[in-house]
Formats: structure tokens, C-alpha cells, sequence
């Protein structure tokens, strides 16, 4: 099980958003693990962004580029790297998007599991793994 908390931060034009996020452990190919905190995005399609700062101090592999379509509706190309990040104990092989925002988890990460989350200021954020295909809803 992966526990996180729900955290309010103040948009540009002065609302409130709730994040739901968790810290995350990543590595690159040498296997030295960073702990990075990401926020779960459940309208991005795809597996992790990290900046690319930590992109850089993991030494991740260059894959090339990808388009990948913004909520905005805006298609914008980024570069992809390979890394890996422990997810439910287990080493799993990541596709990263660089970006220049704070880390984003998609729901290609979150394939296999339960996500959980009090929609509240200081909630908790539960990702649970699927053990079989009974635990499935």
C-alpha cells in the first residue's frame, strides 16, 4: 500500500486546488533511488514527469520524443526517458516525460491498482494494489 495526503495550494488566479500526491522512489540505469514527491493525475494517460533536474541527477535514458495532448487540448511534443521506480514493492520499468512543472504520477503507473482519496485539505491518498483479478470492482 502507498499513502500519501491531500494538499491545498493556491492557484495563480487565487483559488484553491486540492493535489492528491505521494512520494515515489525513482532510479536510472545504476539503480541509486531518489525519493521525489508527485502528484496524482488521473487525466494524464501515461506513467511519470519528472523536471528535468531530477531527470538529470538520475541519469536516465533518452528515448526520444512523443507527442502527448494537454488538458488544455494543446499537443505538445516532450522528450521521454527510461527509469524505474518502486511501485507496491516491486521494481517496475518507467516511461518519464521531462517537463519543467512538478511531477506528475498517470494512470499507466496506476494500472493494477486502487486509488483512494478523501477530496479534503490533509485527506489521505491510498493506492492499493490489485492482488488477483477477484479484487478488481
Amino acid at each position: 500500500m502507498i499513502k500519501g495526503n491531500v494538499v491545498a495550494v493556491r492557484a495563480s488566479d487565487g483559488t484553491v486546488i486540492l493535489e492528491p500526491r505521494i512520494t515515489l522512489r525513482v532510479a536510472g540505469p545504476d539503480r541509486i533511488f531518489q525519493t521525489v514527491e508527485a502528484v496524482v493525475d488521473t487525466g494524464f494517460t501515461t506513467y511519470l514527469t519528472l523536471p528535468e533536474r531530477t531527470i538529470h541527477e538520475l541519469g536516465l535514458i533518452y528515448l526520444g520524443q512523443r507527442p502527448a495532448t494537454l488538458a488544455s487540448g494543446e499537443v505538445r511534443m516532450f522528450d521521454i526517458y527510461g527509469g524505474l521506480t518502486l511501485w507496491h514493492d516491486q521494481l517496475r520499468v518507467a516511461v518519464i516525460h521531462r517537463t519543467n512543472d512538478r511531477p506528475l504520477i498517470g494512470m499507466s503507473l496506476l494500472s493494477g491498482s486502487r486509488l483512494i482519496v478523501d477530496a479534503r485539505e490533509g485527506g489521505d491518498v491510498i493506492i492499493e494494489e490489485f492482488l488477483s483479478s477477484d479484487d478488481s470492482p
